[in-house]
């Protein structure tokens, strides 16, 4: 029988299967803080999540086939959840100008106030980041990358607008380079959500 992640004997043993149950942990974690601002508005965590992307994006991306493609959940999945959101006025509908079946979504007044009173989700495990040294935070955000860019590249993780898999990110053996800062990237400067991305061919 294959070896789980989840036998602590195995763990024990393999590093790699340490690293994978610790980042359960961590999601867990994440699970947890994001169920607990949920559950105070009546609220589901994708919900939240949804008020959250689109409050900080751009109105092409907070589109229902765009959030599918975000959160890697099913066209249905998000509608419905739009459907909600939009039944408690957190979100209003903007037409598309070219196809009047399309919409964008944008955060209402009401689903404003949602977002500000949720805003501090991720801190309790931001406040533990920063207990971190400058280099070790530098270090676990290029590993990071490295996991994410893998996760993306085996189709388990779908959009990323991170550098790896932009068009303006040169690496060669010595440096990473950004064509557009027009600089070479430290491994703090490496971005998991890049307002400027552009999906590299």
């Amino acid at each position: 029988m294959k070896q789980s992640i989840f036998d602590p004997n195995f763990q024990n043993r393999d590093s790699p299967a340490k690293i994978v149950a610790a980042l359960e942990r961590i999601s867990e974690t994440f699970k947890v803080l994001l169920w607990e601002k949920a559950n105070k508005h009546s609220l589901s965590p994708i919900q939240i999540q949804i008020v959250h992307f689109i409050a900080y994006h751009s109105q092409d991306k907070a589109s229902v086939s765009h959030l599918a493609l975000e959160f890697n959940v099913s066209k249905p999945t998000i509608s419905d959840a739009v459907r909600v959101l939009h039944q408690k006025s957190l979100v209003k509908k903007l037409k598309s100008e070219v196809d009047g079946r399309a919409y964008t979504l944008s955060l209402t007044s009401k689903g404003r106030k949602v977002l500000a009173n949720t805003q501090d989700l991720g801190e309790p495990i931001r406040m533990l980041a920063l207990t971190l040294s400058k280099t070790d935070q530098a270090h676990f955000l290029e590993m990071l990358n490295k996991m994410i860019y893998g996760l993306h590249n085996m189709n388990i993780l779908g959009v990323q607008r991170m550098c790896f898999t932009c068009t303006y990110f040169h690496e060669t053996k010595r440096k990473k380079f950004c064509q557009l800062l027009d600089r070479e990237l430290k491994p703090k400067d490496l971005r998991i959500d890049c307002p400027e991305f552009i999906l590299r061919d």
